[in-house]
């Protein structure tokens, strides 16, 4: 949540993606943690539904895919640090941010 509140007035957007069993569980966790970007929730459980692939990809979760606006993938795993400057660079487009 920090990275989005400073970051979204310079442009950044976030769409979660819910690997939860329920509905439910992912909106008190939304409303929980004040999450204010949009979410998709797969409908089902952890090893159903179309976005499972993912489980098998991500070494854990959260996982992160930071994609460019021509939606090109420029970085995966990020956290942190490492991630914002990431971000910022792609914002900002500076070759020195980008290059990681």
């Amino acid at each position: 949540p920090y990275l989005y509140h400073k970051l979204h007035p310079q442009g950044l957007e976030v769409l979660g993606v819910a690997l939860a069993p329920s509905q439910n569980d992912v909106k008190g966790i939304v409303k929980g943690q004040k999450l204010k970007w949009r979410h998709l929730f797969n409908g089902s459980s952890y090893s159903k539904g179309p976005y499972t692939a993912l489980l098998g990809f991500a070494p854990r979760l959260p996982f992160t895919i930071l994609i460019d606006p021509k939606g090109t993938i420029r970085g995966v795993a990020l956290e942190g640090l490492e991630l914002e400057e990431k971000i910022r660079g792609l914002l900002w487009d500076r070759p020195e941010l980008t290059s990681k």
